[in-house]
């Protein structure tokens, strides 16, 4: 019987070429200090750069040959010769460096420069008995399957904690917004409440309301209807007839010919009567007629903490204010439109715009970025043979071409988008996004349409990429199932693929989602308004939204204006919450009926 050997090729130990590379920096550290420090001590033009460099590579190269032995000891596969030989001429440069630093006579001493290089030397020396280790010293045995256990639990516990300081990041940040939220007020009033009324405001009904407007403020009634019911810009208030002002509102059908200033105070108290809830009546009371002004507020652990020492400081500084614990977020803070004053400060505008927008973006982008994701996935060809005709090979290098350039540009910038949608949908196609093809004549481009495109375009590529990775994600087995009793291929599709893709699908949905509700820079650029009190009604409205208000709030000098933004942030996380809530119930419920 013929027996076989094999020839196992031998090959340099691992760490055998770094091992050269840290001697030949040595070498070439060695010639410095013995031929360019001489040389350097004539001329002093070169003396500093060489000394720094002497300095810090001896340093750098010691370390690294301590490593290098340590890693010798506890693995013999690595060279020792060479790591010892690298060692030796690091000892030697330093010892250059201590030569040099004494022959010139500068005044440091033997123990200045190895206090200036004590870290080198040190390092060198563990270097040295690493090696010894590794050479005369019985080497651990090492249990690889434990060795891989270990490595395994630290990488969990180093991924727990990854999620643990993620987790109290958002505590803190959680703490930290709710913190300015609430909290103690100094209160100052135009017109005390307790003169109005013997009970609490919040419990008077909404006639007895209308009583207080029509008593304290009669000469802000008209005022009051133009801030709270007009449909029309401020400047055509008192020009246009009620029909228009009120349209959409509740008022007597023989006064719609008439102006606002036609009208007895009587009838205007109707109107507020009949348009407004008793909430809405209570918001204009507070902000029209008592005039509540915050005058100074404090953070809700500052007030918890420190109560009683803010009250002496009130009652020291302004005995006629009222200290008052307030909740900045309230559905008067919602239901109120934006005010110059952080006390009357709403959202309303900004929480309708939000809405309108990201309702319209939905509808754009869902169907379109599916629909993507299906051509690409089931019908798209990709990928082309040699005997292909150049029509195929073109079409598959076209379908290429829209791949990669769609995964490209879910890495885009957000602002770049904005400045597509400033070009394209604010400028050049203008008559339709102002909705002057449709007869309206005062707006420009900048219009919740136009932003609802422009976050559509944003988002596309995070829901195609999505949906395909979902339309992949299926099983060649169910399609095959299809067609195998007679389904054709848009049947499989629709019934079969979409079906069992539509739980990843509703991810991707989620995400976009999140992303579109929270964008500011391509909204600021296609032309969001920081200051509108004049509530979205349409597609071709003028807009803001929640974080542009967040953003326009935080800018403001007035410290009572971050409690408003806190406030604000509260409501945009509850909105995106709702929202996310309502596609992953979605989801469950595809993912249970798929299984």
């Amino acid at each position: 019987m013929n027996s076989v050997s094999f020839s196992i090729p031998q090959s340099r130990p691992a760490g055998f070429s770094a091992s050269i590379v840290v001697t030949l920096v040595s070498a070439l550290l060695l010639f410095i200090g013995f031929v360019a420090l001489p040389y350097s001590a004539t001329q002093r033009a070169v003396e500093i750069p060489v000394t720094l460099t002497l300095q810090i590579m001896p340093v750098l190269l010691s370390l690294a040959t301590a490593l290098f032995a340590l890693r010798a000891w506890r693995s013999p596969a690595y060279a020792s010769v060479d790591l010892g030989l690298a060692f030796g001429i690091g000892v030697l440069v330093l010892a250059a460096y201590h030569i040099r630093t004494l022959s010139l006579d500068a005044g440091p001493t033997l123990g200045d420069s190895f206090s200036r290089t004590g870290l080198g030397f040190w390092v060198s020396l563990v270097g040295a008995l690493g090696l010894i280790g590794q050479r005369w010293l019985p080497r651990p045995e090492v249990d690889l399957l434990a060795k891989r256990n270990a490595v395994g639990k630290t990488w969990q516990r180093v991924f727990s904690g990854a999620n643990v300081v993620a987790l109290i990041a958002l505590v803190l940040i959680a703490i930290t917004i709710i913190n300015q939220a609430f909290g103690l007020v100094e209160m100052k009033y135009t017109i005390d409440p307790a003169t109005l009324s013997d009970r609490p405001l919040e419990e008077l009904t909404e006639a007895e309301l209308v009583a207080i407007v029509q008593e304290a403020a009669p000469n802000k009634i008209r005022v009051i209807i133009r801030d709270t019911l007009s449909v029309v810009p401020n400047a055509q208030f008192t020009t246009l007839p009620i029909n228009q002002v009120l349209a959409g509102r509740i008022y007597p059908t023989e006064l719609g010919d008439l102006g606002i200033n036609d009208l007895t105070t009587e009838q205007h108290l109707a109107i507020l009567s009949d348009n407004l809830s008793q909430e809405q009546m209570l918001n204009v009371v507070t902000t029209q007629v008592v005039n509540a002004q915050v005058v100074k507020s404090w953070l809700l652990f500052d007030s918890i903490f420190n109560r009683t020492a803010i009250e002496e400081e009130v009652k020291a500084e302004n005995p006629d204010a009222k200290l008052e614990f307030r909740s900045w977020i309230s559905g008067g803070f919602i239901s109120r439109s934006i005010a110059s004053s952080a006390t009357n400060a709403g959202l309303r505008t900004a929480l309708l715009g939000s809405l309108w927008i990201i309702s319209i973006t939905i509808l754009l982008a869902f169907p379109i970025g599916i629909g993507a994701a299906i051509y690409l996935e089931e019908y798209a060809n990709t990928s082309s043979k040699a005997g292909d005709s150049f029509v195929t090979r073109a079409v598959s290098l076209f379908n290429r071409l829209i791949e990669i350039n769609i995964r490209n540009l879910a890495g885009v910038p957000s602002i770049i988008y904005g400045m597509l949608g400033l070009t394209v949908f604010v400028k050049w196609a203008e008559p339709f996004f102002s909705g002057r093809v449709f007869g309206m004549t005062d707006t420009n481009g900048r219009t919740v349409l136009a932003a609802a495109f422009t976050m559509a375009l944003l988002i596309l590529p995070v829901i195609i990429i999505n949906a395909q990775e979902a339309i992949r994600a299926v099983p060649s087995t169910i399609r095959e199932a299809s067609f195998g009793i007679g389904a054709t291929k848009w049947q499989t599709i629709w019934r079969q693929v979409l079906p069992s893709s539509l739980p990843g699908i509703m991810t991707g949905m989620i995400l976009s989602m999140s992303r579109a509700v929270g964008e500011t820079a391509p909204l600021i650029v296609v032309g969001a308004s920081t200051f509108i009190g004049i509530d979205p009604n349409g597609p071709f409205s003028k807009f803001t939204v929640i974080p542009i208000q967040i953003f326009q709030w935080t800018g403001r000098p007035e410290l009572e204006f971050k409690n408003t933004a806190a406030a604000a942030i509260i409501v945009l996380l509850v909105l995106l919450v709702l929202l996310n809530g309502t596609a992953i119930i979605i989801r469950q419920r595809f993912s249970r009926r798929v299984q």
